[in-house]
């Protein structure tokens, strides 16, 4: 997606964890576009969440950061703002998603500061939001995400998703594919002829 101006006054908290080093150049691309940023380390974070009036938080859980979930506790309790978009690993996905405090949005580390940029521009236009997925359809997208580029054979996925000796029916594993697709438009889940899929 293409990050395009955006004509807001909203702030926003870059929140840095260790090295990161896309913070400044973000911090410095939004300015460009019209947004007032509040740049914090982040040992800095929760204060300046509970002090200000931010429309969006980025929130950062690397390594050398503050745990990530007292900072999502401090922007609960500003409810209903800030947005947030959490930038994590994809093996922390699981666990961002499944915190009580649940962010608007997750992005993907590595990810270069255009598109966090994009990714801040679109929550703020309310393209970011919660889903609630079903159990097996979240279970399923976190296996091909936790194994992002490499096939996931359909017996992997069937033994990922059902208990042992359990009746299920030979197609349901397509199904959920086609469920997940269906939901994320955008989302490239390939079928690789008789082994399975890969998330590209």
């Amino acid at each position: 997606m293409t990050a395009t101006a955006a004509s807001t006054d909203a702030s926003c908290v870059l929140v840095l964890a260790g090295d990161s080093p896309w913070g400044p150049q973000v911090a410095s691309l939004l300015q460009r576009r019209g947004w007032r940023v509040e740049f914090k380390p982040p040992d800095e974070a929760a204060a300046a969440l509970q002090a200000g009036q931010h429309s969006l938080a980025v929130l950062d859980t690397g390594a050398g950061a503050p745990g990530w979930q007292p900072l999502l506790g401090a922007c609960s309790a500003l409810a209903p703002r800030p947005l947030l978009l959490v930038l994590c690993n994809p093996a922390e996905v699981y666990d961002v998603l499944r915190a009580p405090e649940r962010p608007h949005a997750y992005g993907r580390k590595p990810a270069s500061a255009e598109q966090v940029v994009s990714w801040i521009e679109a929550l703020a236009r309310g393209m970011g939001s919660n889903l609630d997925l079903p159990k097996r359809e979240f279970d399923l997208l976190h296996l091909l995400m936790s194994r992002r580029g490499q096939v996931v054979t359909r017996d992997e996925s069937t033994r990922h998703l059902y208990r042992w000796g359990q009746d299920i029916s030979s197609n349901a594993v397509d199904v959920h594919i086609h469920a997940l697709r269906r939901r994320f438009s955008r989302l490239a889940i390939r079928t690789v002829r008789g082994q399975g899929y890969v998330l590209g």
